[in-house]
């Protein structure tokens, strides 16, 4: 993968600690720690010219599959309370997203919370709270393209899940590990990823969800929640990383959200999809506040009955499953990572079973 990097923010000096988590076996490449430096001497200056690569102390953020971030110290050699800017974040950009202006990280703030998690999921007020933000999300009027959804969903289904890909699941190293242990991956041997593909593509097409300017990627490590509980106000529930941000199918934040509901793990879990009364504590809650956006016109529309969002939700959670297996299969064809392997399937299990669930609620969709 390629990358551009830049200075994204200049931390405050003052700041004992840094506000996420960093991996602490994780060593920064030698690439890594060589362009970082370069790039703080060329900018900074000063006492970052007068180190070298290896004094800087280098961290990277959890998390994240697409850009990276890198958290940077001068070493505790130099007196940090004389220095203006004596810590920084760095942020490699995948091309893609800087190509196409994804949105700009302005400052950082410290929040001493979790990601929204199992326990949340059964806490009213915290997914009337997320709800609430998703709504507000959903009525604003961007400034960029609004006719993105064919695109959103070209890169679901086509750029990152490329050709390349599509044949290791065919014939290539995918393929091979499935037929090598066919018990421990029955419904990647049973179902035919490549046309379920195709098969959601029209299905996402055919329910005909509105298009509003959209999160796209708000999964567990995206959605946070600040630790002490979730009052009556917005304020306990924070929605990060825009890079993906565009005009799509209202259905594709839904199906984020609710296909993580109540898993165990934080990526890729294998739990059941929530019934529909279990789902209504978020779509209610979305729907009382875009009636208080958008007027009582909101709810006399069909479209945006209880029942036309309950739909919309688990079609795309059909599509966040997918978008996950193929991720999980990708990862082992190209990087052999066989971990992902088990994963992928899980997801592609509960993927069937909510396929199955559609079909018999809704023959129209036969």
């Amino acid at each position: 993968m390629s990358f551009k990097l830049y200075i994204h923010y200049i931390y405050n000096k003052y700041a004992r600690e840094w506000p996420v988590e960093t991996h602490g076996k994780v060593r920064v490449s030698a690439e890594d720690r060589l362009n970082v430096w370069q790039l703080c001497k060329t900018y900074l200056g000063g006492e970052w010219s007068d180190v070298c690569a290896d004094d800087l102390v280098i961290k990277p953020a959890m998390g994240g599959f697409v850009n990276k971030i890198l958290f940077c110290f001068l070493p505790d050699s130099i007196d940090h309370e004389q220095v203006k800017y004596p810590k920084v974040v760095v942020k490699y950009f995948d091309v893609d997203c800087f190509e196409r202006c994804g949105i700009n990280l302005t400052h950082l703030l410290a929040v001493n919370s979790h990601y929204f998690n199992a326990g949340d999921d059964l806490n009213p007020t915290a997914v009337s709270v997320l709800a609430q933000k998703v709504a507000k999300l959903h009525s604003l009027d961007m400034p960029i393209p609004k006719d993105s959804a064919d695109w959103h969903m070209k890169i679901i289904m086509d750029i990152r899940f490329p050709e390349s890909d599509r044949e290791s699941y065919r014939n290539g190293s995918v393929r091979q590990e499935i037929q090598k242990n066919k018990n421990d991956y029955k419904t990647l041997i049973s179902l035919n990823l490549l046309d379920e593909l195709d098969w959601l593509r029209r299905m996402c097409e055919h329910i005909d969800s509105p298009v509003v300017f959209s999160h796209c990627d708000l999964n567990r490590r995206n959605t946070l929640v600040r630790e002490g509980g979730v009052g009556p106000g917005l304020d306990d529930v924070y929605i990060i990383d825009w890079d993906w941000c565009c005009y799509t199918y209202r259905g594709a934040d839904f199906g984020d959200y609710f296909m993580n509901w109540c898993q165990t793990e934080l990526d890729f879990g294998g739990e059941p999809f929530p019934t529909d009364d279990q789902m209504l504590v978020f779509i209610d809650a979305y729907i009382r506040e875009m009636t208080a956006i958008n007027g009582n016109s909101f709810t006399k529309l069909e479209i945006n009955s209880r029942q036309r969002l309950i739909k919309e939700a688990k079609v795309f959670t059909l599509l966040g499953y997918i978008k996950e297996v193929c991720y999980c299969l990708k990862q082992y064809g190209r990087h052999g990572k066989l971990e992902m392997m088990p994963k992928g399937e899980q997801r592609l299990k509960v993927y069937a079973i909510l396929k199955d669930r559609i079909l018999d609620e809704y023959p129209e969709l036969q």
